[in-house]
Order: C-alpha cells, then sequence, then structure tokens
C-alpha cells in the first residue's frame, strides 16, 4: 500500500448516529486509527465493514469542542445530558465489540469534563477503562465560555444569544 498523507486518507471516517437513553440523536464520527488503516490490504470501500476489528485493537472515546455539543441546538445543555452523550458514546464502543479494558478515554477541552465525568459514573459502577487522558482541560468554565468558538470563529455562546 502507497503512504498516504493525512488528507489523503479515503474511507477512513464513518459518520454515525448514537441514540441517548434520553431518546437524542446524537452525530458522531468512527475514525479507524493510523495502524489500522495502514494494516489493512487496500483502501476499505466502507469502513464500517472494518469497524469490529479496529475496536478489538484501538477502541477510543473521545470528547471535544471542535464542533458544538448536540444538545446546543436541540435543547439546554446541562452536566446530566453530557454526560448521557458521553455514556451514549461509551455504550455504543461497547455494543460494538469493545471491552471496558481496551477503551482509552481521551477529553479535549471542554471535552475534558464530559470525559472526566464519565471516568468518575464507570468507576462508580465498578468500570474501569484502558485510561483517561485529558488534553488542555479548562481550568474554569468562565475562561471556556469566554474564549472557546465554534470552528474557531463564532464564540460558543452566541448561538444561545439568538434563542429568546
Amino acid at each position: 500500500m502507497t503512504c498516504l498523507r493525512g488528507t489523503d486518507w479515503p474511507n477512513k471516517t464513518r459518520n454515525l448516529r448514537i441514540t441517548t437513553a434520553d431518546g437524542e440523536s446524537l452525530g458522531a464520527w468512527f475514525v479507524l486509527s493510523d495502524p489500522f488503516y495502514h494494516s489493512l490490504p487496500a483502501i476499505p470501500s466502507q469502513p464500517t465493514d472494518h469497524i469490529p476489528a479496529a475496536l478489538k485493537i484501538y477502541p477510543q472515546f473521545s470528547s471535544s469542542t471542535g464542533t458544538p455539543p448536540p444538545r446546543v441546538y436541540t435543547g439546554t445543555p446541562t452536566e446530566a445530558g453530557l454526560a448521557r452523550d458521553a455514556r451514549a458514546a461509551w455504550n455504543w464502543l461497547i455494543a460494538n465489540g469493545a471491552t471496558a479494558d481496551q477503551i482509552l478515554i481521551v477529553g479535549h477541552s471542554l471535552g475534558t469534563g464530559a470525559s472526566a465525568l464519565l471516568t468518575a459514573k464507570l468507576s462508580d459502577e465498578g468500570i474501569t477503562a484502558r485510561g483517561v487522558v485529558l488534553l488542555s482541560p479548562f481550568s474554569s468554565l468562565s475562561k471556556v465560555l469566554e474564549t472557546c468558538k465554534i470552528l474557531g470563529v463564532v464564540p460558543l455562546l452566541r448561538p444561545l444569544a439568538m434563542i429568546p
């Protein structure tokens, strides 16, 4: 297989819909890990076909602020709602073949809160993930609200200001 650059990796990502316990539908991405993708004999025609095998080798939950949380547009964001969203993603990984001891929970920026909350709730249930990685965690929520921007442009709270 020819070595591909990061932007030349066709069919490495699959868009998913994950349903939460309270009936919300979350948009998510499943991304085949680099080592797994490059181990395939050819570029996959459907990433979905490789999800079970990929999960057995490189499962990971990731929470980020690259896009606004789904509940920003569909309701009022709450800690409980974000916890349900994170748990729905965890449950999706488990339902698709991953085991708790294989899953690395990764949170970035505002997503570190959801990742830490998921980890705490799992711990309360006696479930241990492979590990937790918090990248650029926030030091205060007010600072996040002042500095975070959707897609690097729109201030995080701007969409909420349009709601009467």
